[in-house]
């Protein structure tokens, strides 16, 4: 159900004030290609406790700040825009505005506070004194519909859905535990929480309500602050980004800043999008002077490397920040960002129903297994027979380590047949089924072929059945065939599935061959096979063995029966 979030946590930061022109266009650079420019930054936010109750809280990292003309929306700018009021024009650093649905207050919200003075404001959507225009929708269960704040120019200020990427469903909230501004694009600093545990007008405790209770106070001195951000899992050879983050939270310049990047063996350095020259010290290190950074100063930019094909595990990537000035403290001076290698990920067509019982075939299905070790978004991804249709998954669609899931072209048909319903169908048959995009392909009962495509309409896996053929690239020799045997066997209700391992009881390795697929006739072991609707087959595929210790007595009859049985 499509809700509309109406409170707002504030908080503002201040323009780069007394840097070099280069320092200028670097930290440019970096905030047209990041997600935020980091001086305003959404704190928390929530789905609310039911209803329409939402609200969002951003933080003013430096300040003061102006905000007249700013606008929080979603995915399209234009929504709610801040008033041209004085109360917008100079936000001090520390400051949390609450801005929620005033039409249906969430439990548990503050009381209006229209001063400020405090490090905190609590205004309604509707209050005219500070807002025009209406409230973005913000769905529960749209992964990517997200707030996203601008400045008077439509410049992006904060993108929740690139930083840090998560979403709230219904009665939940995001809350950043974090105590920079530079390390909140970082998911690991966030935590999704049940809506009564939100704390809108406050810290989300720990080290985030200290950060926030000093940036209200001020930081005397010099305080440097760095953060970097990739991905969780990535698979060997592959290309890895992260960003890197510096920021000076201190009232102080920081002078002769240096950026020390010490990288694992496993990565290797390709290109960076600083502007300057990377020095390499050691083959695995990189170095970036950055001049003095003025008070509230940002430098933020992408680094590119490789991961080696042999990498395994966990690597680890440390980045160090220093300064000839004194500092008021090094715990954030330096953070590591981690990376899982993962095998690749492997999604493949298990299992096909494709001349049915049901009248007209409606009850057509396809399974589509996932055999890799991390969760898969197959979001977009389609299932074709090559050209009259096209099935596509929906948005936010995973799939997780060893999951199955079975797309139908009619839920109820399915269901009657099979005994379960799908996971998703095309015919809307029913309403607790959800629904697939697109058109069902509609396959031949004497042959055809079943694709999955990949959002970007790459061939993932293809089977060619009965009088169905494929690209060599796809599908190598003869069609697969249904078993038949004449009077026992016909193709009518037959599920076209793949063979199983003897020793583990899942999907053989793919070879896009008939000789992966139970019905195929040469393998008189795994193969030769029939299987239909009903039929609960890998639940007792492997025999099970029992071991228990025991008396047995072994008699011969008839001498000896009566005296063992008596």
């Amino acid at each position: 159900m499509m809700q509309r979030v109406f409170g707002v946590l504030l908080s503002v930061g201040l323009s780069l004030a007394g840097v070099g022109s280069w320092l200028f266009w670097l930290q440019g650079l970096g905030q047209a290609a990041a997600p935020t420019n980091g001086n305003v930054i959404i704190n928390e936010w929530s789905q609310g406790n039911g209803g329409s109750r939402e609200w969002v809280e951003l933080l003013v990292v430096s300040g003061p700040a102006d905000l007249r003309g700013w606008d929080l929306g979603d995915s399209t700018p234009g929504d709610l825009v801040f008033s041209s009021d004085g109360a917008w024009s100079a936000l001090p650093a520390g400051t949390l505005v609450v801005i929620y649905n005033g039409s249906d207050p969430d439990i548990g919200l503050p009381p209006d506070d229209e001063d400020g003075s405090d490090c905190r404001l609590v205004v309604g959507h509707n209050n005219g004194r500070f807002f025009t225009g209406t409230w973005p929708a913000i769905a529960n269960s749209t992964p990517s519909d997200n707030p996203h704040l601008r400045d008077a120019i439509g410049t992006t200020v904060h993108d929740f859905t690139q930083a840090p990427g998560l979403h709230p469903a219904a009665q939940q909230g995001v809350a950043f535990m974090g105590e920079t501004a530079v390390s909140f694009p970082d998911p690991a600093q966030w935590q999704i929480i049940p809506a009564t545990e939100s704390t809108p007008g406050t810290g989300n405790g720990g080290s985030n309500t200290v950060w926030i209770d000093s940036l209200c106070a001020g930081v005397n001195g010099v305080d440097l602050a760095v953060s970097k951000s990739g991905p969780a899992v990535a698979q060997p050879g592959a290309t890895v980004v992260y960003q890197l983050r510096l920021q000076n939270v201190g009232d102080t310049l920081a002078t002769a800043v240096r950026l020390t990047d010490t990288l694992p063996l496993e990565l290797a350095y390709v290109t960076d999008s600083s502007g300057l020259v990377a020095q390499h010290p050691t083959p695995h290190t990189l170095v970036w002077e950055l001049g003095d950074i003025a008070p509230s100063s940002t430098v933020s930019f992408a680094l590119t490397t490789t991961l080696a094909n042999t990498a395994t595990g966990t690597v680890s990537n440390q980045l160090a920040a220093a300064t000839t000035a004194v500092e008021v403290t090094l715990a954030n001076n330096s953070t590591v960002a981690q990376t899982a290698v993962s095998l690749p990920t492997t999604v493949l067509i298990d299992a096909v129903y494709v001349d049915g019982y049901e009248p007209n075939d409606v009850d057509e299905a396809v399974a589509l297994w996932q055999g890799g070790e991390t969760a898969v978004d197959v979001a977009g991804w389609k299932v074709s027979d090559g050209g009259s249709g096209t099935a596509v998954l929906p948005a936010g669609t995973q799939l997780q380590p060893g999951q199955t899931v079975w797309l139908a072209r009619d839920g109820v048909a399915f269901t009657h047949q099979f005994g379960f319903p799908p996971d998703f169908e095309q015919s809307d048959s029913s309403p607790t089924i959800p629904n697939l995009g697109g058109t069902w392909p509609g396959f031949a009962n004497t042959g055809d072929e079943v694709v999955l495509l990949d959002a970007a309409g790459a061939v993932v896996d293809w089977l060619a059945y009965g009088t169905g053929s494929g690209d060599p690239a796809d599908w190598q020799g003869a069609a697969l065939q249904p078993y038949t045997v004449p009077n026992v066997f016909t193709s009518e209700g037959q599920i076209l599935y793949r063979k199983r391992d003897q020793a583990t009881g899942l999907p053989v390795a793919d070879s896009n061959t008939a000789a992966d697929w139970a019905q195929e006739g040469g393998d008189v072991i795994n193969g030769r096979k029939v299987r239909h609707p009903g039929w609960d087959f890998d639940s007792f595929f492997q025999t099970v063995a029992v071991t228990e210790t025991a008396v047995f007595t072994i008699a011969q009859a008839p001498d000896n029966a009566f005296a063992t049985i008596a």
